[in-house]
């Protein structure tokens, strides 16, 4: 089975204009890992054309890779997968009530990953010692700065 990186784009608002709540993002994004073995949660604007200007919502992205030598629990045939993020992404439609939901399989000859070295601190020119640290339970919601209240 080849490496493979699914994603999909859910809105950070219903209709309206109002929020979502965290946990239901929270939710699919626990959905999605629970399956792949790991989720990567990165925030994104979606774009539009509407009465000649350029609308734009706020917007998650969740996105997990298939690895050839994971453990052995996530390691699904590829039909499995698109299976899995067509279905969820029609639970999202149907929750969310959009009228399309985008989702997306990638497949990259040239993707790898490259192995870092570990080091607890960083060089003191490369933080903002301004900004407080993020305790690691709380760094989902730390990806929108302000979005995101505490429960």
């Amino acid at each position: 089975m080849a490496e493979h990186e699914y994603r999909i784009v859910l809105p950070l608002q219903d209709n309206s204009g109002q929020p979502i709540r965290t946990e239901v993002i929270e939710a699919l994004a626990a959905r999605m890992s629970g399956w792949f073995g790991g989720v990567t949660v990165y925030p994104a604007a979606g774009c539009y054309e509407a009465d000649q200007m350029l609308q734009c919502e706020p917007n998650v992205v969740l996105a997990a890779a298939t690895l050839e030598n994971g453990p052995e629990e996530y390691r699904h045939s590829e039909a499995a997968n698109r299976a899995f993020m067509a279905q969820l992404a029609e639970d999202v439609g149907r929750e969310f009530g959009q009228q399309e939901v985008w989702h997306e399989e990638a497949t990259e000859d040239v993707s790898e990953w490259v192995r870092g070295t570990r080091q607890e601190h960083l060089p003191g020119y490369m933080l903002d010692l301004r900004l407080p640290r993020i305790p690691r339970d709380e760094a989902f919601r730390a990806i929108l700065p302000g979005r995101w209240r505490a429960s």
